[in-house]
């Protein structure tokens, strides 16, 4: 049971000592947003970093489709890292009006 509000998936993941690959969240963001923590929720296609975990959910973090977007976006992160370029967040997490649930590195709690 997770009863910290502002753990998301990686969070709860790492603390289960599972591995999700999510290194713009690791290090806040300091290069952009990697979009590479994809995972499968409830047959949906999300971000683990603003992902909150909920009761009976069903994650799936290592699909055939979710290793080549991985797979993908590293590629990208990686290139706009070495070309001095900051990618954009496109995990969402601007629709939260508070913003303290963003997995962005700017959680408050």
């Amino acid at each position: 049971t997770v009863t910290d509000e502002c753990k998301n998936i990686v969070d709860v993941a790492r603390m289960n000592n599972i591995s999700i690959h999510a290194p713009c969240y690791l290090n806040n963001r300091k290069y952009g947003c990697c979009n590479s923590c994809h995972i499968i929720v409830n047959n949906e296609l999300k971000y683990a970093c603003v992902t909150k975990p909920e009761n009976l959910m069903v994650v799936y973090i290592n699909t055939d489709e979710l290793v080549k977007k991985r797979k993908t976006s590293i590629e990208l992160y990686v290139n706009a890292i070495n070309n001095n370029e900051i990618l954009e967040c496109d995990c969402n997490c601007d629709d939260d009006e508070s913003n303290e649930s963003c997995g962005c590195g700017s959680c408050t709690c």
